[in-house]
């Protein structure tokens, strides 16, 4: 580290990048340079180190109003959301009309709360989340059934990413100005995952064992009990999950940059494998629904796939051969989200506005306009005209943009089309 900041003093974006990459072993590197050897630079950094809680050993001090989360607290909020999940069968709500309104409600604001318990929480902040919360609850609980309007189905299926955008609002302790802390969230999200997916798999096991010996003595007994099993088991899962990512944060690199960039060259052939199934079939998007709709699953995988894929720069050595693998991964993400622009237009042009096509069209067009500026910063990257951070802060800043389409297919887009 010592060399490689020696050989960026004249490259402020260069010392930046190996800042950003590992803020520890940098400023304990740092603080062993002579001033003399700095220069003005010294003073520069030692300020930056201060502001950002680094001791001169380089290790990062913890924030004052962190606090670990006792075993009885987590267990409550894990109970809590659960029982949220089963509200319909405690108060004979209906559940149709419950689930696809409230089931986010459920988790994301449970979450938020273990948040503030763990890093506090400004009170006027606390009251404006609470707000924001408490109007999105009363807004789904009035608009129409989503069997009886497209927009109304379109609103609540963007409805729990809102709730995702609040929950990160929290997160960062109300400074969305900061885009490196908006790049934490998305670390936290990879990681998050990854635990979560870890405890089902877990759980998934202990599910089936304990299945069998309940069969051995009444077969239709854990079915009963698998429907109380269920809700308590996935709140176990995702509060569970993030309490893991804040246990291991400083004992291991994260998890899910090491695990996308495994499976990023893996996802490519399989994705490579599934079109030359597609042509060889002659599956046709511009005609099949089905198609188109596992067209669009596949982009938002890809755009998952970069994402955290790029989230950790010196995850492996060969980096350059992981940079052309993701470049080929964004091209044919590109491919497919023009393929797929085109079947849409198809369909608008052939079968007339729908508000689904429409909506479609809209999320098509972010992904597009997304993964075109990821490609751009990895080709410029790999000719050397970018440093890594660019493609972190791509990312971090187009939050904004999800952020605003969300909103608007929540609150505006029903309106356009008076709910139909």
């Amino acid at each position: 580290m010592k060399e490689k900041i020696l050989s960026n003093l004249q490259n402020p974006e260069g010392l930046e990048s190996l800042y950003r990459n590992d803020p520890g072993v940098f400023a304990a590197s740092f603080l062993k340079l002579q001033p003399e050897t700095t220069g003005s630079l010294w003073a520069f950094w030692c300020a930056r180190f201060e502001a950002d809680g680094i001791h001169t050993t380089g290790e990062k001090e913890t924030h004052k109003q962190e606090k670990s989360i006792s075993l009885p607290t987590l267990i409550l909020l894990i109970l809590t959301a659960g029982t949220l999940v089963k509200l319909p069968h405690l108060t004979g709500i209906n559940e149709t009309y419950f689930y696809p309104r409230f089931l986010g409600f459920a988790f994301f604001p449970v979450l938020s709360a273990y948040f503030i318990i763990r890093n506090g929480f400004k009170k006027n902040g606390l009251i404006s989340m609470a707000s924001l919360f408490l109007i999105s609850g009363i807004y789904a609980s009035i608009i129409p059934a989503p069997e009886q309007s497209h927009t109304a189905l379109i609103a609540l299926i963007h409805l729990p990413f809102l709730l995702w955008f609040l929950t990160g609002f929290v997160f960062v302790n109300g400074d969305i100005k900061t885009i490196e802390k908006r790049g934490t969230f998305l670390d936290f999200n990879g990681e998050w995952i990854v635990y979560s997916a870890l405890l089902a798999f877990a759980g998934m096991i202990l599910t089936g064992i304990t299945a069998g010996l309940f069969s051995l003595v009444d077969e239709s007994l854990f079915e009963s009990l698998m429907p109380w099993i269920a809700p308590y088991g996935a709140a176990l899962c995702l509060l569970g999950g993030a309490h893991l990512v804040f246990f291991r944060e400083k004992s291991t690199k994260p998890m899910a940059p090491v695990i996308a960039r495994i499976f990023t060259p893996l996802f490519l052939l399989t994705l490579l494998a599934y079109l030359g199934i597609v042509l060889l079939k002659g599956m046709n998007p511009f005609i099949d629904r089905n198609t188109l709709m596992v067209f669009n699953a596949m982009l938002l995988l890809i755009l998952a796939m970069a994402i955290f894929s790029i989230r950790e720069n010196e995850v492996f050595e060969n980096s350059r051969y992981l940079d052309v693998i993701l470049t080929a991964l964004l091209s044919l993400g590109l491919l497919l989200d023009l393929t797929a622009l085109s079947a849409i237009l198809f369909r608008l042009g052939s079968y007339g506005l729908s508000p689904n096509r429409i909506a479609v069209l809209g999320l098509n067009l972010l992904i597009a306009g997304h993964a075109a500026g990821l490609l751009y910063d990895i080709i410029g990257k790999i000719q050397g005209k970018k440093e890594f951070y660019h493609l972190r802060n791509r990312t971090n800043r187009y939050l904004t943009v999800y952020a605003g389409w969300t909103a608007f297919m929540v609150f505006i887009y029903p309106l356009l089309f008076h709910f139909q």
